[in-house]
């Protein structure tokens, strides 16, 4: 990705542009200039003072970033320097987050070298995101996740699978390419070849119950005690474990009145005939409700409301 920004100068420098994003560490956004006098004559091999301040949303907006570097001119006042990797005044570059609001770039220069007598360049719109910069902070997700201890497992929200990861879907993987999650896990999930593979977990179609913190998911979180002991924790903390349960609902069941005896009695499947009359049950296949809960919702499995992730093994 080339990121390119031209920023309207003053009276000392003429901006040719921001090049190449410097996406592999350390990053930097390469900045290329000519310095001139107050008469606009270019200043040949001399070393110039700069400050960079990026600012947040507008032009006078809060400072996320600045740093003082100096830069010698060539033999046609041209200079080169790399924003990212001066004398840090304030912030931390790599900590910019680029996906929030517009970024504007003030430029100073001091032409004494001092540090002392910076004159305001210009504050432009940097008018297209770094893309590889932003693309860095999602490679430092990646790397967080990788310092996860081997075999622990974790739900994701993507379909690509980082690096250092396995997705749990039962695969057979080689002992010797993944030889500490071999030690971690052993056969536990499968032996996989018996001899030059082993089985990572199946975990499709399996899911843990995310904290319902308020979204209504869960109605009975109230309900929720500690899963260990010597703790307090209950309701809708964060640990806390809830039974397993049915909906609310009814079973009906045919009643026979006896009118002779004047008994009534209940018959399932297989109930034997009474009283010398040959009783039949017959199941209405109609579900009820108790008025409270409501009809219940009836499928080939007993489920809690879930939502599809893919969980992943660190290897």
């Amino acid at each position: 990705m080339i990121y390119k920004i031209l920023v309207l100068v003053g009276l000392f420098v003429s901006v040719v542009g921001l090049g190449d994003v410097i996406s592999q560490a350390p990053q930097a956004i390469p900045f290329q200039a000519t310095a001139r006098n107050a008469n606009g004559v270019l200043l040949p091999n001399k070393t110039v003072s700069l400050r960079f301040t990026i600012r947040d949303a507008n032009s006078f907006g809060t400072t996320v970033y600045q740093e003082t570097q100096s830069a010698m001119t060539n033999a046609q006042g041209l200079f080169l320097a790399n924003i990212g990797q001066g004398n840090v005044v304030s912030g931390v570059f790599a900590n910019i987050n680029w996906s929030v609001n517009t970024k504007f770039i003030q430029i100073e220069l001091d032409t004494t070298n001092t540090g002392t007598v910076y004159r305001d360049i210009g504050t432009q719109q940097m008018l297209s995101v770094p893309y590889a910069l932003n693309a860095k902070k999602a490679d430092s997700a990646t790397i967080a996740l990788n310092g996860s201890p081997v075999s622990s497992v974790t739900a994701i929200a993507s379909k690509i699978i980082p690096t250092g990861w396995l997705l749990c879907n039962g695969q057979a993987v080689s002992r010797s390419t993944y030889s500490s999650l071999f030690t971690s896990i052993g056969t536990t999930y499968g032996k996989g070849d018996g001899s030059t593979t082993f089985n990572v977990p199946d975990y499709r179609g399996m899911f843990l119950r995310g904290v319902d913190a308020g979204a209504g998911n869960d109605p009975d979180t109230a309900s929720r005690v500690a899963q260990g002991t010597g703790t307090a924790l209950v309701g809708g903390n964060l640990g806390t474990v809830q039974m397993d349960a049915f909906q609310g609902h009814l079973h009906r069941l045919l009643a026979i009145l006896d009118t002779q005896n004047g008994h009534e009695y209940g018959f399932s499947y297989g109930s034997p005939n009474n009283k010398g009359s040959a009783f039949k049950f017959t199941d209405s296949g109609a579900y009820g409700t108790d008025g409270g809960y409501g009809t219940p919702r009836t499928t080939s499995e007993t489920r809690p409301k879930n939502v599809y992730v893919n969980y992943i093994i660190k290897y």
